[in-house]
């Protein structure tokens, strides 16, 4: 057919790729994306539906110029392994030897992986000080006045889900290679990724059906027992490690030091759930932890994402009068570290492991008999 398949993929709340969009092009120009984004617009967003607040992609000049006049409310954020490609393409053409390059792009790497202020301002300086002055300039010009769209002091705060790569939407490839070839019509081309789409969509599903099955075995089942079957498995196993710190705090008896903590979670901050300073209340009282806590993308059977969920933050509902006891609290704390040390263990270590608890639970069943 002799064009391009543009892949536009999204992040379900099962943490899978669902395909958003294909458009066939002729470019990638400008007016290109302009067409996609303005396609979705009209086809998904139209209805009062909340636009993207992050858009990953690479540097294409068209997708550049299209989002601030097709999807303004967007932020771009670059993919981090693209910028390092195009720093690594240009070392070769400037003729730097394979260890001059490699010592390079691991200072790239760190440099773009900068997690704090200092780390950013020291690591970008290595990374100046071992190229060359043309390097330098190109860095200044090109990389510098980016560096809030693609460096994780920055991207860590932004409601990404994580991402930092294009490694979504290009896991899609070996899926459309498959289906397609350049001998193929418009039509059948059209007509096979159709098809393809439907079975995916079938797999997504399954998976989210999944989290209707038995809770996991990490979670503490007495908080988490009203939104169990109402939010994804993916996401309470993101929550359930913030909820161990609050027990623990209680346990210490440190939780007013938790509590006066400025929140900088990734947590609420990439993927709008709860981190343990929401959950401490919870805790300390003894209350299940309410499903309003959970971002409605997350809800199994959930509302459509509307812009009146902009912006969200998690809230409580009408307290109930309760309390867990500390014990319950510790004997919750007991079953998860046991939990993680089984998994530890492999081949017989754990089949042993797994034999001497069974044997335990089936006694102090037995006790309680």
């Amino acid at each position: 057919m002799g064009l391009t398949l543009l892949v536009v993929v999204g992040v379900t709340s099962t943490a899978k790729n669902f395909p958003a969009a294909y458009s066939f092009a002729k470019s990638e120009a400008g007016i290109v994306f302009d067409f996609i984004f303005d396609s979705l617009k009209h086809w998904v967003f139209g209805n009062d539906i909340a636009e993207p607040r992050v858009i990953l992609g690479d540097q294409a000049p068209g997708l550049i110029a299209s989002i601030p006049r097709s999807m303004p409310n967007s932020k771009l954020q670059y993919c981090n392994w693209h910028m390092a490609q195009n720093l690594k393409k240009r070392l070769a053409e400037k003729r730097y030897t394979k260890e001059e390059r490699k010592a390079i792009m691991d200072k790239c790497w760190l440099y773009i992986q900068s997690e704090t202020e200092a780390d950013l301002v020291e690591n970008r300086e290595v990374l100046m000080n071992a190229m060359n002055i043309g390097e330098q300039d190109f860095m200044r010009k090109h990389w510098l006045p980016k560096e809030e769209a693609f460096v994780t002091l920055y991207t860590s705060k932004d409601p990404n889900l994580s991402c930092n790569s294009n490694q979504r939407a290009e896991s899609t490839h070996p899926v459309t290679i498959t289906l397609l070839n350049h001998q193929l019509s418009l039509a059948e081309a059209t007509r096979r990724l159709v098809k393809g789409i439907k079975l995916l969509l079938e797999d997504l599903a399954e998976l989210e059906s999944e989290s209707y099955g038995p809770s996991l075995a990490i979670l503490d089942l007495r908080p988490f027992k009203s939104v169990i079957d109402q939010v994804t498995k993916y996401a309470l196993q993101k929550v359930a490690g913030d909820w161990e710190i609050c027990k623990q705090a209680v346990s210490a008896g440190t939780a007013n030091l938790l509590a006066l903590e400025e929140c900088r979670c990734e947590l609420p901050l990439r993927y709008s759930l709860p981190c343990k300073h929401h959950l401490l209340y919870a805790c300390e009282a003894g209350l299940p932890i309410p499903r309003s806590l959970f971002h409605p993308r997350w809800w199994l059977n959930g509302p459509p994402i509307s812009k009146t969920f902009l912006p969200w933050k998690p809230y409580y509902g009408v307290p109930r009068e309760s309390h867990v006891p500390q014990q319950s609290n510790d004997i919750s704390s007991l079953g998860h570290q046991i939990m993680e040390v089984r998994e530890g263990f492999t081949g017989l270590a754990k089949a042993r492991f797994e034999e001497q608890l069974v044997k335990t639970n089936r006694a102090l069943l037995g006790f309680a008999e």
